[in-house]
């Protein structure tokens, strides 16, 4: 299930077809949410249509169209009502291989070829980096952009 779906959308996920959704009078959705590791399983129950007509109330007894549920923890075979599951942060990763780039050992290797990157000297100073090329043109744009 996507973070951004809407309850239209959860009406129509199980079903594939507008001919079955569109008959009832409501569509409660039953999700697996993802949880910590350790965390019994949890699962979120919307209403899509009615929403909040539904007479479903939040632990707070406040109205509301999605509680979250996990299997009981007290024995028999129920459901309970519990909290949100907390929503780590999403990671992002940088693509690509990580930036070697060490600009004073850079600029002393420009020194030596008369202190610029040129069509010229680009291989020879590629070879005196161990480098690409194209990572020495992508070094020298963020060099005169002052990103170093």
């Amino acid at each position: 299930m996507s973070a951004n779906w809407t309850a239209s959308d959860l009406a129509y996920s199980g079903i594939g077809s507008s001919a079955l959704t569109n008959w009832a009078r409501e569509m409660a959705v039953l999700v697996r949410v993802k949880t910590e590791e350790g965390e019994p399983p949890t699962f979120q129950l919307s209403m899509t249509k009615r929403r909040l007509r539904a007479g479903l109330h939040d632990e707070d007894a406040e109205p509301t169209d999605t509680i979250f549920l996990r299997h009981g923890q007290r024995g028999g075979i129920c459901w309970e009502q519990c909290e949100a599951p907390v929503e780590k942060p999403k990671t992002t990763y940088k693509v690509g291989r990580p930036d070697t780039l060490d600009p004073g050992k850079f600029r002393a290797v420009l020194e030596e070829f008369g202190g610029s990157l040129t069509r010229q000297n680009e291989e020879e100073v590629a070879a005196k980096m161990e480098k690409s090329v194209r990572t020495l043109w992508n070094w020298w744009k963020r060099l005169n952009q002052n990103d170093l």
